[in-house]
């Protein structure tokens, strides 16, 4: 009995509703993920694109981020704070020198983890530039 009942789930009309239903929760779970994070409101920023982040758009508008205009090009651009993903890690750009006081003296940021993912793309140390938020 247990073995006929397994045969007609994977061999069946039954597999089909399975598949259907894990399919419709996976693409309503990845739904409700982007609206949530579509209504935060954050700074803007280049185009992300998924695994890669925003090095693509990145590069496009400012070039290799060797450059020592890199930062200024994209500050330009987005204003004095800007949003970049590098992979899956959403970093924020501060490029206003009273708005990085401000932000020193603040509590909350001052204890900030080191960023591994930045500091291997841009090769800076790990200091406040490089804050995961």
């Amino acid at each position: 009995m247990a073995e006929s009942l397994f045969y007609e789930i994977a061999t069946g009309k039954s597999s089909a509703i399975i598949v259907s239903m894990v399919t419709c929760l996976s693409i309503w779970w990845i739904v409700t993920r982007w609206r949530e994070r579509r209504n935060v409101i954050l700074p803007p920023g280049p185009p992300s694109w998924p695994v890669v982040g925003t090095l693509p758009s990145m590069f496009q508008i400012a070039g290799f981020p060797d450059d020592n205009c890199f930062y200024n090009t994209l500050a330009q651009k987005y204003g004095s704070i800007y949003k970049l993903h590098i992979g899956s890690q959403l970093i924020f750009v501060v490029s206003n020198s009273d708005l990085i006081r401000a932000a020193c003296t603040d509590s909350n940021i001052q204890d900030r983890p080191i960023n591994a993912a930045y500091r291997k793309v841009f090769g800076r140390t790990a200091d406040a530039s490089s804050s995961v938020f």
